[in-house]
């Protein structure tokens, strides 16, 4: 189960340009200088972190750039992806306030979509010591005001591509973390509601999609994830466990 208390959105040190906020708020944690729900938000990132070592790109003052520190009492190793999932549900439901249609998924592991465009991506950095989960590092990138995107990104979007209209990102940012805490408050007391919440909102959940598992292209049918963040995949009437890293989910590869 997860332990650790809410916290507001007052504690918030806004930065200008600085390499990735996950990196700013590693430091503060070395330096023994943070405090339980910490905001370190950036205007601008020159090496902002996504998942598999990629770069969030993204141009100053378009978007939500922030991390968040949690200090943990007493959380349990086992819910790790648990977190990761109320994450997730917690940023779907501050983007779908605004987008209703299409509505929003959750693309494993960590990004969100709106339809089939990528419009959020969340880095969960965990901190371990010895047996305890001492800290875990929240970082999140939401498109809210962009329209220009770095050349390799396949599918993005924005909200202001969605509803056209620019929002301001501090609004945005203040909307999630409440959910954020509607959502953690319903995590501590029931995992497996959050675990069926995630996979209702699973991009392509029933639908066989194209995988890169090791040096192979194959179609499987997405079933589901699990309590360790593994996604479920079938083949005919086999059912296999792939944690994140071991498969690639392939966007728009199959017709």
């Amino acid at each position: 189960m997860l332990h650790f208390e809410e916290f507001d959105c007052n504690n918030i040190l806004l930065l200008d340009t600085i390499d990735s906020t996950n990196n700013y708020a590693h430091q503060l944690i070395n330096k023994g200088n943070h405090q339980h729900g910490q905001i370190v938000q950036a205007l601008h990132q020159t090496a902002g972190k996504g998942q598999r070592g990629n770069t969030w790109h993204s141009l100053p003052n378009d978007n939500l750039l922030m991390s968040i520190i949690i200090d943990h009492q007493g959380s349990s190793l086992g819910s790790q992806f648990i977190l990761n999932m109320a994450i997730s549900l917690a940023l779907a439901a501050t983007i779908n306030k605004y987008t209703l249609h299409p509505a929003c998924f959750i693309k494993w592991s960590n990004d969100i979509y709106v339809g089939d465009n990528k419009i959020a991506g969340i880095l969960v950095e965990n901190i371990i010591k010895g047996s305890q989960w001492s800290q875990s590092i929240i970082g999140i990138g939401v498109n809210i005001n962009a329209t220009f995107y770095h050349s390799d990104l396949v599918n993005p979007t924005s909200l202001y591509q969605q509803i056209g209209k620019y929002i301001d990102i501090n609004f945005i940012r203040n909307l999630f973390i409440e959910s954020f805490h509607q959502i953690i408050t319903i995590a501590k007391k029931d995992e497996e509601g959050i675990i069926k919440a995630y996979n209702a909102l699973l991009y392509k959940r029933g639908e066989k999609q194209m995988f890169a598992i090791g040096d192979t292209l194959i179609a499987k049918e997405i079933v589901g994830v699990n309590i360790n963040g593994e996604i479920m995949l079938k083949e005919g009437n086999k059912i296999a466990a792939f944690a994140f890293g071991e498969a690639k989910q392939l966007i728009g590869s199959l017709n």
